[in-house]
């Protein structure tokens, strides 16, 4: 994934908040505030996703991802999953493709895991605070937008050779190799000598 900056995530949260705004009311007036609230939901979570499927470096199973994600919601709407379901769902789904996308450790994926349930904890207080669907969204994707911090991989691994090798660990296991081959020689010569 093309890390974002802290800023790029900010702006993206800004964004999805003054969208909120008119989308909202629109939907308001066609329906229900619950029902307002589950399609609001599922928008902001497949325009999210679409930024972070974006922001993927991976060019197979984007298209994959949309679908199912798409899918998913929809079907959750059609079956009539209620409004905290439907954002638990959405909340899951970004956390998902994030894990799959932007980390290579399951250390990272756990943290991601956590912020994910901060983001959804913030959004629901905020909405819970002001009754504004418009600050829960800005405080839910103004912590999501904190995932830039965490590292791709962390936790224990093997290094490859050349990701974290210095010049001066590459010339001592090439000097290393090199002794052992003069060794070598210089047996195989007292063997035939």
């Amino acid at each position: 994934m093309n890390r974002p900056t802290i800023l790029q995530g900010i702006g993206v949260a800004a964004l999805l908040a003054a969208a909120t705004l008119p989308i909202f009311r629109v939907l308001q007036h066609l329906f229900d505030e619950t029902t307002a609230i589950e399609v609001m939901s599922v928008l902001l979570c497949l325009a999210y996703l679409g930024y972070l499927l974006g922001l993927s470096r991976a060019g197979a199973g984007k298209i994959s991802i949309a679908a199912a994600s798409v899918l998913l919601l929809t079907g959750a709407v059609a079956a009539g999953m209620p409004a905290t379901g439907l954002i638990v769902l959405a909340t899951a789904l970004i956390w998902t493709v994030r894990t799959l996308t932007a980390y290579r450790s399951l250390v990272s994926a756990v943290l991601d895991c956590l912020l994910n349930l901060a983001s959804l904890s913030a959004g629901l207080w905020a909405y819970g605070v002001s009754g504004s669907f418009a600050a829960g969204t800005w405080c839910f994707f103004l912590t999501q937008a904190l995932f830039v911090l965490i590292p791709e991989r962390l936790g224990r691994r093997q290094p490859m050779d050349d990701e974290t090798d210095t010049a001066d660990d590459r010339f001592a296991r090439a000097r290393r190799a090199a002794e052992a081959a003069l060794h070598a020689r210089v047996r195989k010569e007292r063997r035939l000598g």
